[in-house]
């Protein structure tokens, strides 16, 4: 599964002040503000579930098991298969699985998009980009970049990507049950220049 800081590991450094350039992890692209650099996702459109462990791999969870074992229901299969599903059972089926209620969303989301003249013409290869800043409140910290997501359709997909993703994000995190399976462990250390530095690793 690819991952936003890597499958097994991640390291941050943190800076003296905000004037100095922050050596980040490997990304798509970057974003430079004020001397920092801001890190961006560039996804296919017809890949949302890399955004989804990009998002779990930045608080540190095992993004492979999540997706594996809570997106396995039949609208979360939805992510790779791009079905939709209809079952009589549908309110009762959904009724106490949360997750699959976000990924219908999603399903609905993206459904609505083929309805759209500016959409019908695009390509499964064309990628959108999610910004991230480095610091603020989480919410707010993951941004579908208008300015690089021109195409009006492009923006709207990245929208219900991200939807998604936040949505299934907050709920792994309302769930201590998910917070103890599936929460990686992370150390500090030292670098050789002193700096602290925190690494990922699977328990």
């Amino acid at each position: 599964m690819a991952s936003l800081l890597g499958a097994a590991t991640s390291i941050s450094i943190k800076p003296k002040n905000t004037e100095q350039i922050i050596a980040l992890p490997k990304l798509s692209n970057y974003h430079q503000t004020k001397k920092i650099l801001f890190p961006a996702i560039t996804l296919k459109i017809d890949d949302p579930l890399f955004l989804v462990s990009s998002l779990l791999d930045d608080i540190s969870f095992d993004s492979e098991k999540v997706v594996t074992e809570l997106l396995n229901g039949r609208w979360c299969q939805t992510l790779k298969s791009y079905d939709f599903p209809v079952n009589e059972d549908e309110d009762e089926y959904l009724l106490h699985k949360p997750i699959e209620r976000i990924c219908q969303r999603w399903r609905f989301c993206r459904d609505n998009l083929l309805s759209m003249s500016s959409c019908k013409a695009l390509r499964k290869e064309k990628v959108y980009q999610v910004s991230m800043q480095i610091s603020g409140v989480y919410d707010d910290k993951y941004q579908c970049d208008s300015g690089v997501n021109t195409l009006s359709c492009l923006q709207q997909h990245c929208e219900c990507d991200l939807d998604l993703s936040k949505s299934i994000l907050n709920s792994v995190l309302d769930d201590v049950r998910y917070e103890q399976r599936y929460r990686l462990e992370v150390k500090t250390l030292r670098d050789g220049l002193g700096r602290e530095v925190n690494v990922t690793v699977h328990k």
